[in-house]
């Protein structure tokens, strides 16, 4: 079992958050921008939630539950 895996957007699949959960493993990784929620919260950020983490770019938390799996995510932009 891994306790804590990292991935680009390749790795966010139904069938592997799936795994993610059964293993109750942590995992980071690029959310696709062809998932519609990612695409939402991107374009439709609520500017009043967000923080500037460095100059240029905001970011806000947020939770989702694509392929049944509870995530928490960081929104960057």
């Amino acid at each position: 079992m891994l306790d804590y895996i990292v991935g680009d957007s390749s790795l966010y699949t139904p069938a592997a958050l799936q795994v993610f959960k059964i293993e109750q493993s942590l995992f980071a990784t690029h959310v696709p921008m062809q998932i519609k929620e990612a695409k939402e919260l991107l374009f439709e950020a609520p500017y009043d939630k967000t923080v500037e983490i460095v100059e240029g770019y905001r970011a806000f938390k947020t939770t989702s539950c694509y392929a049944g799996v509870e995530q928490r995510w960081v929104v960057i932009f």
